[in-house]
């Protein structure tokens, strides 16, 4: 619905040689432009959990955004990404250059992002939770008794751990889409 709007903005900057409008696209799509990018900006005013936040650091993207809701739970300061205050075009600007112009900056955010993801990803979490429940049925045995022993818990074989590039490699349009974390 804005995509007109959109396009007498960008004619209006100046800047229809530098600004791509794709409208929705595939995952494999998504996921293409996310590897070939050089940085992830969100001008959000507020996310509660973002899913983009996580899928561009595992595409190793440094990220420029707000410091607004629940960016900051997965977004550090100075160390994934750059945070500015929300509803300051000039200072997420200004960040988007320092990431565009520092290719060490770039660089270290890479791999912190491509680290810090991994806790994030389905395994780990269910790992962390299944702790989590342990430690409460012991917590709830009387005392001086232990809690009696639960279900086993069958697991999945755990998946090789796969790229960027491996997501979309699939072939498009045959119902596989790429796994995220």
């Amino acid at each position: 619905p804005l995509a007109s709007r959109l396009h007498v903005v960008a004619e209006t900057l100046g800047i229809t040689d530098r600004v791509r409008f794709h409208g929705k696209i595939s995952e494999t799509k998504k996921w293409r432009h996310l590897i070939e990018g050089d940085c992830f900006v969100s001008a959000s005013l507020h996310e509660g959990f973002g899913i983009m936040f996580l899928e561009a650091m595992y595409a190793g993207l440094p990220i420029v955004a707000t410091n607004a809701g629940g960016n900051t739970d997965m977004l550090l300061l100075g160390t994934n990404a750059l945070l500015v205050p929300p509803s300051e075009p000039k200072a997420l600007a200004h960040s988007m250059e320092v990431i565009l112009g520092d290719g060490a900056l770039r660089g270290r955010m890479r791999s912190a992002n491509l680290e810090r993801v991994q806790r994030y990803l389905v395994e780990r979490t269910a790992d962390r939770y299944e702790k989590l429940f342990e430690r409460l049925v012991r917590a709830r045995a009387p005392a001086g008794q232990r809690a009696a022993p639960g279900p086993e818990i069958v697991r999945a074989p755990a998946e090789g751990q796969e790229g960027p590039e491996a997501l979309f490699a699939r072939e498009e349009g045959k119902g596989n889409r790429p796994r995220i974390p």
